[in-house]
């Protein structure tokens, strides 16, 4: 992972209570490794379907 950015995201807080459960389980050790797994996962499943020259804009 490259440098780190702090952004602001406004998220419904039920699913803060939900990331925060999966914190309590020891499935992560904060909010922000969650989300940043969530993100990851998030472009992952986008990317792979895109064609490589719309990628590379």
């Amino acid at each position: 992972m490259g440098r780190v950015v702090v952004i602001s995201v406004k998220v419904p807080r039920e699913m803060i209570e939900e990331v925060d459960k999966l914190i309590r389980a020891g499935l992560f050790s904060s909010r922000s490794e969650a989300i940043r797994r969530a993100i990851a996962m998030l472009i992952k499943e986008y990317f792979d379907g895109l064609d490589e020259r719309v990628v590379k804009r």
